[in-house]
């Protein structure tokens, strides 16, 4: 099977990310304001739970698989028998994690009020057996991917103006959610026979499989406990209403995160390819540069958002979410703490073979998550559980960086550090007096139009001085990239003349 080129597979991903976020973007201002605070806060509390049933399903198969048919993927009888021991051993997951997510709706008084939604919901874990997205990434199938994620992510938005009109229209979303994300899985099972083949083969060996999909599984678990334990606590100690208002600020931070972290999903297959072939010099100078792409892209998302949170909420939430401002300014953090943390849990750490220090830094940053939620949120609610994940994000990062060593040096570019944060400084400065300068455009009732054009110059300018100022610096991405587009321009006007 011939494999895309990195730029091809870079273009691929990069659509996909697109898509992850560009359908929540649409979705999310009309969404909030339909379901308001209490249904966007089912709507999530559902989701996170279903979500730990899924991470039990899928066992640490979506992690191990990429790799497992990877190996396989020239001799089509091998990569054949794999398929099929993962598929069966993920069967056996799938069932005993939808048995567990019915004893605890049937126990848990919470889970018992909102049974109905978690049932539309628990349809991902069947659907994300039967999808096997892990042999088509194994397989470096970014365009088909990304094709068929955006195809059904279209669907969904049609269906939702469609389907979705008022407070009592949740159930309707949520199975619009499953359709939008697992739908296309469906496509996934019945194209797999283009590739494997299930006739003819050897006795099933699920053993071969069980430590290495165990050991991944115990690195899943730790990701997915961290990624929602603030959801489901907030949601049990606050009630809906108050995950409504965190939801908003985590799903502008999921937004952005999709960008930040776009680069870092093409460049770890290749890392871990050098560091297997002991070219660390190019290992290393991979991860630099998405050190650096990190830091510059993280920062220039936080600036703009804290300065301008209220407008941003407005805009896309509406008035009904004022009291998720505060939150989202804490939250934004997340985008550039997420990013380091990936970048020295995966591109680093899995790809040395050190997964156990990944573990470690994860349950680390459980346990501080946990605590710091148990007391804060009963007393600052939604904002406290943004600043517990942030704190416990932090010492994950430090755990890793403490584990990695010295050695952590050798990874981040600290003059390109340094200029990333001047150019941060100074243009989150002059974000704030642009806005004090336009606050009479700003007062009184403030319409959809006035919140577009003001974030649109806001951004323009913001954006414009941000790469001005890295240029001037000349930080090596922007200086580089900048140089390029300046000679091609030139060439042009040679042409013309």
């Amino acid at each position: 099977m011939k494999k895309a080129s990195i730029k091809v597979n870079f273009i691929m991903n990069s659509l996909l990310s697109i898509s992850s976020f560009l359908f929540p973007m649409i979705t999310f201002p009309y969404i909030s304001r339909v379901l308001l605070a209490s249904g966007t806060g089912r709507i999530n509390f559902a989701t996170s739970i279903v979500n730990y049933v899924l991470t039990l399903s899928m066992l640490g198969i979506p992690l191990y698989g990429v790799k497992a048919c990877a190996v396989d993927r020239k001799d089509r009888k091998k990569l054949s028998q794999t398929v099929l021991e993962l598929l069966v051993l993920n069967g056996i997951a799938g069932g005993a994690g939808l048995l567990v997510l019915l004893g605890a709706t049937l126990l848990v008084k919470e889970f018992r009020a909102q049974w109905e939604l978690i049932a539309v919901m628990s349809l991902l874990v069947p659907l994300n057996i039967i999808g096997a997205e892990w042999f088509y990434r194994g397989m470096e199938e970014y365009t088909y991917i990304s094709l068929r994620n955006m195809g059904f992510k279209l669907i969904g938005v049609l269906l939702m103006f469609l389907l979705v009109h008022d407070e009592q229209d949740v159930l309707a979303y949520g199975g619009i959610l499953v359709l939008a994300g697992a739908g296309s899985y469906l496509l996934n099972f019945i194209r797999l026979r283009r590739y494997v083949r299930f006739g003819g083969l050897q006795r099933l060996d699920l053993k071969r499989h069980i430590r290495p999909v165990l050991s991944f599984f115990v690195l899943s678990v730790s990701w997915t406990i961290y990624t929602n334990t603030d959801v489901i606590m907030l949601g049990m100690l606050q009630g809906e209403t108050a995950v409504g208002y965190y939801s908003a600020s985590l799903r502008i931070k999921a937004i952005i995160l999709g960008i930040v972290s776009a680069l870092s999903g093409v460049l770890l297959p290749r890392v871990v390819h050098f560091f297997a072939e002991k070219r660390y010099e190019e290992a290393v100078g991979m991860i630099r540069k998405n050190a650096s792409f990190v830091l510059l892209s993280s920062l220039y998302f936080i600036g703009f958002i804290i300065t301008n949170a209220r407008e941003v909420i407005l805009l896309l939430a509406g008035k009904g979410y004022l009291p998720a401002i505060p939150v989202i300014q804490v939250t934004i953090l997340m985008v550039l703490l997420v990013g380091y943390s990936s970048l020295l849990g995966t591109n680093v750490l899995i790809s040395l073979g050190r997964e156990r220090i990944t573990i470690l830094a994860s349950f680390v940053g459980i346990g501080v998550n946990v605590i710091l939620n148990a007391y804060l949120i009963p007393r600052y609610s939604a904002l406290g559980a943004g600043v517990a994940t942030v704190v416990g994000e932090c010492c994950m990062i430090l755990c890793e960086m403490v584990c990695i060593g010295k050695e952590i040096r050798t990874y981040f570019d600290r003059g390109n550090c340094k200029k990333t944060l001047l150019a941060f400084f100074v243009s989150a400065a002059a974000a704030l007096l642009l806005k004090g300068g336009l606050s009479g455009f700003l007062s009184g009732r403030q319409e959809i139009w006035q919140l577009l054009v003001y974030l649109l110059l806001a951004g323009s300018c913001y954006t414009f001085l941000y790469l001005a100022l890295l240029y001037r610096l000349r930080e090596e991405m922007v200086w580089n990239q900048g140089r390029r587009l300046l000679k091609k321009l030139r060439k042009k006007e040679r042409k013309h003349r």
